[in-house]
């Protein structure tokens, strides 16, 4: 079995690699070549990976690179990085989070008893679900950004202000699923229940644990790494605490990906001058992203989007139209720049890890038994259509809005040939 591994993780970045730089001549993001090439060498087209090593990589693989990745989206959050962006992060992230749980909710809760009778649910079932799924579509997914990010070299006020909104995107979503998800059960069993406090409590106390967690770690990484002189003594430095922090925090209860957010956005505010604990991380992105994005589409069964359509469907349109709504009416309201009023909220489709993370908790609730099986299956059938659809739509809004460090450097020296 551990040669089959090492011959599928060979094979997968490799292939992975090549696709990414492939579509690249098309004008597409590297992530899409890497969910095409796992998706067609996955057991559900080719066959070249099959089943059990799919699960023995992700479950070996995806909460160390999240965790890598998360890492950097809040080592992208710096004090010196958000000045002047501060408040309209905030504005776009409250607006936008909160748009895509109302109008799920509503299209949930008095759509989809309309278009799906079949289901045979009360409309207290369908309130349920919609409140559970509509908490989940407050989450966006950091990867797919950072890829593209990375890959366009791309500065300005759109790409930060994008990954400030998406670090407290996934914050909103942990602690809005762990509130809905209260509510719901008292809704389901009508009252207030020992059960339905152990939960909430539960969850929040996870919360708070992976916060103190994440700030200790970054005040750990910058005592230790006064000693570490070289960029490849850092890496190793950073690489080993985040792998054992993801470990650490699955085996306790918590949230790995808000531990090392926390952790980076820590570290990026408390490190000297001379100490890089962020950009050593960037000579292994490609590979690393390689590896995530190709098992990612491996995993994919497209038979799901069959078997919930229409929940699927209803799903897509209320968390992405909500993200795109609220972001301009945040853009808006905190006065900000035309790139961010015009562009940001295209940039939020991407969903996958805090998304699958939560939609996995839901099957761990009794009371949520009686619309777990389909909630599941039409959350998972709608990050596979975003995680499919997102990643040009994500370049092209990047492109467009923001701009490269050569450009940047032109724009300074009055180069009328440059452009944003």
């Amino acid at each position: 079995m551990t040669s089959q591994i090492i011959y599928s993780v060979a094979i997968i970045v490799t292939l992975g690699l090549l696709a990414g730089r492939t579509v690249r001549f098309i004008r597409m993001p590297a992530v899409t070549g890497y969910l095409l090439i796992g998706i067609l060498i996955g057991p559900w087209m080719v066959g070249v990976v099959d089943y059990d090593t799919v699960d023995v990589l992700s479950h070996a693989f995806t909460n160390p690179i999240l965790g890598v990745i998360a890492y950097m989206i809040g080592g992208n959050a710096s004090f010196q990085n958000l000045v002047g962006l501060k408040k309209a992060i905030l504005y776009i992230s409250i607006a936008e989070a909160g748009m895509a749980f109302i109008i799920t909710l509503l299209l949930i809760t008095y759509i989809g008893p309309i278009l799906m009778p079949e289901l045979s649910l009360d409309f207290r079932s369908w309130l349920v679900m919609g409140i559970v799924i509509g908490s989940i579509c407050m989450a966006t997914a950091p990867a797919v950004s950072m890829a593209i990010v990375d890959e366009l070299k791309v500065i300005g006020s759109l790409p930060t202000a994008l990954l400030g909104v998406i670090a407290l995107d996934n914050l909103y979503a942990i602690v809005g699923f762990s509130i809905c998800t209260w509510i719901a059960i008292i809704i389901i069993e009508g009252s207030v229940s020992t059960d339905a406090i152990g939960v909430v409590l539960e969850q929040l106390f996870s919360i708070l644990g992976s916060v103190l967690l994440g700030v200790v770690l970054a005040y750990f990484m910058s005592f230790v790494g006064q000693i570490t002189w070289q960029k490849y003594q850092r890496l190793i430095l950073v690489m080993g605490i985040i792998m054992a922090s993801s470990q650490i925090a699955l085996t306790i209860g918590l949230f790995p990906i808000l531990v090392n957010l926390v952790f980076g956005f820590t570290i990026v505010n408390l490190q000297a001058d001379d100490k890089d604990y962020i950009g050593v991380i960037k000579p292994i992105q490609e590979p690393m992203f390689a590896l995530f994005f190709s098992v990612a589409g491996a995993h994919m069964n497209l038979d799901m989007l069959r078997s919930a359509g229409i929940l699927t469907m209803l799903i897509v349109l209320g968390r992405d139209g909500g993200k795109i709504i609220g972001s301009w009416i945040g853009a808006v309201s905190a006065d900000t720049t035309g790139p961010i009023r015009k562009y940001l909220g295209f940039a939020l489709m991407p969903k996958a890890g805090v998304t699958i993370g939560l939609t996995m908790l839901i099957t761990e609730i009794p009371q949520l038994d009686p619309i777990s099986n389909i909630a599941v299956t039409a959350i998972l059938a709608s990050t596979l259509i975003n995680e499919l659809s997102a990643p040009p739509i994500s370049r092209f809004v990047l492109a467009r809005g923001a701009y490269t460090r050569d450009q940047e450097y032109a724009i300074k020296n009055n180069d009328r040939g440059a452009t944003i």
